[in-house]
């Protein structure tokens, strides 16, 4: 009977337990990496397309994903394409909150697509195919190129 009274308590437990056999978005392992690639898109984008080895934290979740986090962590934040403003948005976050290593990778997802380099998802979303053109750059944004951060994630084992 006693057993018996102990599966119970422990599958109520188990049941309770919101993180239980749940899999976030955001893997908790990434959170203690030194050097994150963040896509600050929706999870419906995330999911068509993403460059290989990143996670995804909607933009609304950066503060809060961030919170934990070391300020010296090296972070590259993308979005879609050049016109998305999400990954400046995300930037200027976490400059704010103290980190001294974040980049946006502007080019996004489209560019990382075009030039052939590793993407996650099926990439049916238009703007992936799209016009991807460079315009005006804010000169006090810290960017990063696809060659660069591409060397930077395989030194890191990403890609």
């Amino acid at each position: 009977m006693k057993s018996l009274f102990s599966l119970i308590c422990l599958g109520i437990l188990v049941a309770t337990l919101p993180s239980c056999g749940q899999k976030e978005d955001t893997a908790p392992a990434n959170k203690a990496a030194s050097f994150q690639v963040i896509n600050v898109l929706e999870k419906d984008f995330y999911d068509d397309a993403h460059i290989t080895g990143s996670i995804n934290v909607p933009l609304m979740k950066v503060k809060e994903y961030a919170a934990p986090l070391d300020r010296n962590t090296q972070i590259v934040v993308y979005c879609a394409n050049y016109p998305c403003s999400a990954s400046s948005a995300a930037w200027r976050d976490l400059t704010k909150m103290g980190f001294t290593n974040v980049w946006v990778y502007e080019g996004g997802t489209a560019e990382w697509f075009q030039m052939g380099l590793p993407i996650q998802g099926p990439a049916q979303q238009e703007y992936i195919r799209g016009p991807n053109e460079r315009g005006e750059i804010d000169p006090n944004i810290r960017a990063i190129e696809a060659s660069e951060l591409k060397a930077k994630m395989e030194a890191a084992g990403l890609l």
